[in-house]
């Protein structure tokens, strides 16, 4: 019982830290993405982006690009193997030792 105080003052002062951190960061979390949701607003708003700002010319040719990029091109029939070398391919070898 000496110590009884101690350990609900102990208890009281770690709640208190505990609550302290978790409401800190929740208020850090908090002014994070209301600032990223106005900034957002505002942009958006400024934009004044809609249909008739599209440049139809530009669409099409993006998306014909787009079309073009997905077909497969032909390859030829017969494609050499750049990492097969004949047997007939040799090197000569060097003596590079000198007698006197």
């Amino acid at each position: 019982m000496k110590y009884g105080l101690w350990r609900i003052i102990y208890i009281l002062v770690f709640g208190l830290l505990a609550t302290s951190i978790f409401l800190t960061s929740y208020f850090i979390y908090q002014t994070i993405y209301i600032g990223i949701a106005n900034a957002n607003a505002i942009v958006a708003s400024q934009l004044n982006f809609n249909i008739y700002n599209l440049n139809i010319s530009s669409f099409e040719k993006s998306l014909s690009a787009i079309n073009q990029k997905k077909q497969l091109g032909d390859f030829p029939p017969r494609v050499r193997n750049i990492f097969f070398y004949s047997p007939s391919a040799s090197t000569t070898y060097v003596n590079s030792s000198t007698q006197q």
